[in-house]
């Protein structure tokens, strides 16, 4: 000042805290005979500080009808936990869940975003459980005749057939409890069909064998004997 600096007096707008952004801070000097000059400059305060987050509880859940999996549509997530420094008005929650989450564990992963672009993670897991059993329709009853001096049929010789199975992920396993030789009569096949996480039906048919090979026989040999004393003819 032109009359020194002693009489000068200065002050300044600067708010008590400073917000996410930049401020302008006006200095204002006065002399004694009330001449007054202002400057500013400005403050900016970046937000370095990223949300927290914490994921919803793992889940785990049994598949959709039909389907080896289950549609992101049909699993509740459920909502993460936020809090930032600013505020949860402005995060922005996104997170990679598929459409369809397959049969076994997925894990989802959540990601928060704050304005200044701060991130953060989260994940959760997302098990579908294959609890859907095969179906299975076993084939046409069998009927057949006897293999020749058996008394019944070899499984070599007889064709059971191979049911219609169909499951929501695939049949892995497909048996059944045929006897290797197969009785006079009628024998219930019981077919299994399983999938890979060990659910399985079962269905039945029957096999039966006809005994259809008479006996065999051979008389003796011819006899020729002499009538008994006194009669005309012998004893048997």
């Amino acid at each position: 000042d032109n009359c020194g600096a002693g009489g000068l007096t200065v002050t300044n707008n600067a708010p008590a805290v400073f917000p996410i952004g930049t401020t302008t801070v006006v200095w204002t000097v006065r002399d004694a005979a009330n001449n007054v000059a202002t400057a500013s400059h400005t403050v900016t305060i970046l937000d370095t500080q990223a949300p927290t987050v914490t994921a919803p509880a793992n889940i785990v859940t049994g598949n959709d009808p039909g389907i080896c999996g289950k549609s992101l549509t049909n699993v509740v997530l459920g909502s993460p936990v936020l809090s930032d420094n600013c505020g949860t008005g402005a995060l922005v929650v996104t997170n990679n869940a598929p459409a369809n989450f397959p049969i076994g564990t997925t894990t989802v992963v959540w990601t928060v975003r704050d304005a200044a672009n701060n991130t953060t993670t989260a994940s959760q897991t997302v098990t579908i459980n294959d609890t859907q059993a095969p179906t299975i329709v076993a084939p046409s009853n069998i009927t057949l005749a006897n293999e020749a001096g058996l008394c019944g049929r070899s499984k070599s010789l007889v064709n059971l057939g191979t049911p219609s199975t169909s499951d929501n992920c695939a049949v892995t396993v497909l048996s059944n409890n045929a006897p290797n030789v197969f009785p006079r009569g009628t024998t219930i096949v019981t077919w299994t069909a399983m999938d890979a996480k060990g659910n399985f039906s079962t269905a039945t048919h029957s096999v039966t064998i006809n005994d259809t090979e008479p006996p065999s026989i051979q008389a003796p040999p011819t006899v020729t004997v002499n009538a008994a004393a006194g009669m005309c003819g012998r004893s048997g």
